[in-house]
């Protein structure tokens, strides 16, 4: 199994200090899938402080 996570850093919220911002969603979905137990095709969108969606994190496996 694994976990992708794609993010997108094109837009405004990524501008200035593009590292915290990454920062701050990966520890959103840190919090999002503590108390998950994963299993292959759970994903998950990832949103920038403006409420942009910018990514996905998805559980990969056998066949995906």
């Amino acid at each position: 199994m694994e976990l992708k996570i794609n993010i997108r850093m094109n837009n405004s919220a990524f501008i200035d200090g593009n590292g915290e911002e990454v920062s701050r969603i990966l520890d959103k979905l840190s919090k999002q899938v503590h108390y998950e137990s994963l299993v292959v095709g759970d994903y998950f969108k990832l949103y920038d402080i403006n409420g942009n969606v910018v990514g996905i994190a998805e559980v990969w496996g056998e066949g995906n």
